[in-house]
Formats: C-alpha cells, sequence, structure tokens
C-alpha cells in the first residue's frame, strides 16, 4: 500500500493516497491515477470504490510496519516476545524510540484512515443530493471508518497531533469552514473526536434504515455487508460505546460518558461483530502472519518458582488455558496447517516451545473492530464503577461467558459473586469484582491490542511494577528503563510540524 503522511498540510489531490491508484489492495476495483477533480462529482460506481478504498485505508492500519497487533501485543501480556534483536528488546517493554520507526507507521495509517473517511463524505457532499446524501449508507460508512482509525490512534498513542478536525481540514471544505490546533493533544481529544464521528455515523445510518435504503454494494465479494445499512448502524452504536466507555475511564464527565456508554451498548447484540476484511490473495492479516507463518512469539508458558510471579510466559495460557477463549496449538504437535515453522522455540536463547493461537489461523483472518461481547462488558463496567450494581455487573459478565461457552460447546460455569470492589492486580488473583473485570477484558479481547488501553487507564501493576514475562526480559527492563503503557508521537511529527518538540 502506498503511503503518504498527514500533518498540519494536506495534500488537494489525496485521493491517490486512499487506495484508487494502488493495484495491490483488496477494497477497490479502480486501476490507475485518478484525480480529485475526476472523483469529487463522480457516479455511483466512482464513489463505492472511494468506499472501499477507505475501507482499505482502516485495514491497513493493522499491516503496516511491523504490524499494529504485533507491536502492541509484544508490550503487553498478551503474547511472549522472545526475539533477541534490539528492536525486540524495545518491544518487550514498550519502550518505543520517539525517533524511531517502531511507531510511525501505524501514526501516519491511522491518521490517513480517519482522514480518509471524511474524504468520502466531503466527496459525497458534491456527488449527491441533499436528500439523498442525508440517507446515504457510505456517509454513515465514512464516518464510521474516521471513528475505527480514532480508537486505535487513541488506544497506542500518549498524544496526538492533528492536521485537521472533524471538517477534514482546510482542503474539505465543504463540510464547513475548519478550525484546528495541531498542537499535541491528549487521548480524551481523540475520544471526543471519535465520539463525533460515531453519533453522526449512527444519525446518517439510523436514516438510512429508517427510510429503508437498500445495501448499495452487490459486487458479490464479502465486504459487501460493510455497507449495510442496519449493520453500520449497529457498529456505529459499538464505536459510540467505545468512545464513550474511553472518555469516562479516563475522569472525563463520568457522570454523563457513562450512561452514553451503556446506552450504545445496549444496541449491540452480543454476536454481532464488525471487522476488518483481508483479502489473503493481497495482503493477509499480520497477527497470522508473525504467528503461524514465522517463528517472533509464542504464547507458551510454565510453572517457574524462580519467577516473581511463579510462572513464565503469557498468563493466559497459565491461569486460563482451559477457556474457551484461550486456544492454542503446540507446533511440535499440531499439523503442518497451524505452524509454517515446527521448530521448538522461536528466536530466544530460552527456546521456549511455540504455541501460536487459533483466534486467527488463516491468512486471511479478519481483525475485529466492534464486538457484542465487548459490549456486554462496557455495560459491566458502568454497573460497577458508576453504580456499584455488582448484580447487573455479575449478570453482564457471565452473559460473555456463557456465549463463548456455547460457542465452543463446553459447560458454562457462573462467576462467583465477589460483593467486594477491589482493585487490578498481576499476575490476577480473581478476588474481588475489579479483577474479574480485568480478565473477563483480557480473554475476551485477548490477542486484539485492546489491552494497552486497559494497562493505561487502569495504571495497572503489569505497567507500574515493570513486570516481565520472562527473566531476559527483567535485564531488558532494567536497561532501557520501565514499562511504558503508550507510544510518544513518532519523530517524522516533529519535523514538518513546529508545536511538536523533537525528544
Amino acid at each position: 500500500m502506498t503511503k503518504w503522511t498527514i500533518s498540519s498540510a494536506l495534500p488537494a489531490l489525496a485521493v491517490v493516497g486512499m487506495s484508487l491508484s494502488v493495484t495491490a489492495c483488496s477494497e477497490t476495483a479502480i486501476v490507475g491515477s485518478v484525480l480529485d477533480e475526476d472523483v469529487a462529482t463522480g457516479d455511483e460506481t466512482i464513489q463505492m470504490a472511494l468506499a472501499r478504498g477507505s475501507n482499505s485505508e482502516v485495514a491497513d492500519i493493522m499491516t503496516v510496519g511491523r504490524g499494529y497487533k504485533h507491536t502492541l501485543l509484544a508490550a503487553t501480556d498478551d503474547i511472549l516476545n522472545d526475539g533477541v534483536s534490539a528492536a525486540e528488546d524495545r518491544w518487550s517493554a514498550g519502550n518505543w524510540d520517539w525517533n524511531s520507526t517502531d511507531t510511525e507507521a501505524m501514526f501516519e495509517q491511522a491518521m490517513e484512515g480517519s482522514w480518509s473517511g471524511l474524504k468520502l463524505v466531503n466527496n459525497l457532499v458534491q456527488s449527491l443530493p441533499e436528500d439523498s446524501f442525508q440517507i446515504s449508507p457510505l456517509v454513515a460508512r465514512g464516518y464510521l471508518n474516521s471513528a475505527h482509525s480514532e480508537r486505535l490512534l487513541g488506544d497506542m498513542f500518549c498524544q496526538l497531533a492533528y492536521g485537521f478536525d472533524h471538517t477534514g481540514g482546510r482542503d474539505l471544505d465543504n463540510l464547513g469552514s475548519s478550525s484546528f490546533d495541531n498542537a499535541p493533544v491528549g487521548k480524551d481529544s481523540t475520544f471526543k473526536r471519535m465520539a463525533t464521528f460515531a453519533e453522526l455515523a449512527v444519525a446518517y445510518a439510523q436514516r438510512a434504515v429508517d427510510a429503508e435504503v437498500p445495501n448499495p454494494a452487490n459486487e458479490g465479494v464479502l465486504s459487501d455487508g460493510h455497507f449495510d445499512p442496519q449493520r453500520i448502524l449497529t457498529a456505529s452504536h459499538g464505536a459510540a460505546a467505545q468512545a464513550y466507555h474511553a472518555l469516562a475511564s479516563l475522569g472525563v464527565d463520568p457522570n454523563v460518558n457513562w450512561p452514553l456508554a451503556a446506552q450504545h451498548a445496549a444496541e449491540v447484540p452480543t454476536d454481532f461483530v464488525e471487522v476488518t476484511i483481508f483479502d489473503p490473495t493481497v495482503e493477509q492479516n499480520e497477527l497470522w502472519d508473525t504467528t503461524f507463518d514465522d517463528d517472533d512469539v509464542t504464547l507458551y508458558s510454565a510453572a517457574d518458582a524462580s519467577r516473581p510471579a511463579g510462572f513464565l510466559g503469557v498468563p493466559a495460557t497459565f491461569l486460563w488455558l482451559d477457556d474457551p477463549r484461550v486456544q492454542v496449538v503446540d507446533c511440535a504437535d499440531s499439523a503442518p496447517i497451524y505452524c509454517r515453522w515446527r521448530s521448538r522455540g522461536s528466536e530466544g536463547p530460552d527456546e521456549f516451545p511455540r504455541w501460536v493461537p487459533l483466534k486467527y489461523q488463516e491468512q486471511g483472518s479478519d481483525d475485529e473492530m466492534v464486538t457484542g461481547t465487548e459490549m456486554r462488558l462496557i455495560e459491566a463496567e458502568e454497573a460497577l464503577v458508576h453504580r456499584a450494581d455488582f448484580g447487573t455487573f455479575y449478570n453482564k459478565i457471565d452473559e460473555v461467558r456463557m456465549f463463548y461457552a456455547a460457542e465452543a460447546g463446553t459447560v458454562f460455569v457462573p462467576t462467583e459473586r465477589l460483593m467486594v470492589m477491589g482493585e487490578v492486580e498481576w499476575p490476577n488473583a480473581e478476588d474481588d469484582a475489579m479483577s474479574i473485570l480485568d480478565r473477563e477484558r483480557y480473554l475476551t479481547m485477548w490477542m486484539e491490542g485492546r489491552r494497552m488501553f486497559d494497562l493505561y487507564r487502569w495504571n495497572h501493576p503489569f505497567i507500574t511494577n515493570n513486570e516481565a514475562l520472562i527473566q531476559r526480559h527483567d535485564d531488558v527492563i532494567a536497561v532501557l528503563g520501565p514499562r511504558n503503557d503508550c507510544a510518544p508521537i513518532p519523530g517524522t511529527e516533529c519535523l514538518i510540524n513546529t508545536k511538536v518538540p523533537c525528544q
């Protein structure tokens, strides 16, 4: 995928960077260079291609650089990154250098994903009659793509610096006059932007549903579903719930944002899943590549009395290997379908056995963006921390556990109802309500790249205690410094944005 950097100045003819000129992107059928003026007032075919291009910009966030998930998971307790290179040492502690390329690609691509959704909406303003624009599923999808991109930015980065506001910046004046300051802002600003985009997506999708607008995509491909009005509406409610949940967790108007998070979450059925779609003929799920098709990481764990926690490796496989959400295969015992490299261990000196996840077991496995099970956990957290309603909290937790048990054909075991708030700890002792919440979010969204934000917002002891999964990570942290729970604005931004210090 060809990339271009968004900063304080946006290229006027940016459509070429939005998948329309690149044959390797799975979501577009247009080949060859396309100028902005050709697209701005183009027909339905052109606008659909632009919409699919925007979808690809969101999917590409996962695949650029070393991969969005690999970069985050290596710094949390989701996976055991036992490689020995200098870069892998940094990742194992979340020690991302502001002047390196470790996170630069994700920053640039997520900005591109957010802006591409606004670019789609801006063009639709010009190409559609007003009454059609107000009920267009493509408008809703554009705003939702922007919301998804903002969430990925907010989960990963400590601060952000924008060259565009909710109107897309000065180059997209059809959405209204633009006013923005490209100085660094905190996560709360990012999630406020996400909430704005998600609410706009809800409004446009709801009007499309009410008007019984049919799905405008009928090319017979899986991604046609991205444009179904009802599906967009449900996913947009989910994105809004994520945004308000994040804001409430960060202490931003909790009495307003907790109820809003629960209200939007309630609109999403438990079995709902919104994904980014990969076409394995042109691009692949980066985490599948990292686990199944390479030997960079392992999910191995084992008891070890010499370790402070009493074990080494990944908590999920040590503490909860019997949970249906934790499904792994030992490459030494598996058929070749599961592991390209069947040797024990990857690059580490201890040669830990290679355990790979069944969560992403195909080259074209899709990445989750919104799930109904996460929505139940948002409702559970709101009940617990906002209203101290332990009954609702445990009921919602058990809805999630029952769903996964039924899906796996295993016996559902109700959660023990510990009626004390408590606090998170590492490793999880499962001895109070907050520990149960930590466990459920960890297992439900394991390997989805969501844990980093939980570690950040909870001031989690995995971070504050500088916990490590193996002995060598202790040594890495001792040399490189304490664990980080978010990534800095990359150095490329400071080179073009005078309000971002180079440090």
